[in-house]
């Protein structure tokens, strides 16, 4: 089975974050919020980097998704 990372938006201040898939333990290290029951999972990736690239992505303003590279 392969590790697999969560990209999750918190329900308090609405910014996104990694954790291990189905970790509990996780808060946002924005607001240090722990994610509830409610919390969303906006994807799944297989590795670290990609990790790193969607919560970078996500974290943008709307209007400049897609506008900025991500990959480095």
């Amino acid at each position: 089975m392969t590790l697999m990372f969560e990209v999750m938006r918190c329900n308090s201040c609405s910014q996104h974050f990694g954790r291990k898939s189905g970790s509990a333990s996780a808060k946002c290290p924005h607001c240090s919020t722990r994610p509830g029951a409610t919390a969303r999972v906006a994807a799944l990736v297989e590795n670290s980097r990609d990790l790193h690239e969607k919560v970078a992505e996500l974290n943008l303003p709307p209007a400049l998704r897609g506008q900025v590279p991500t990959s480095y």
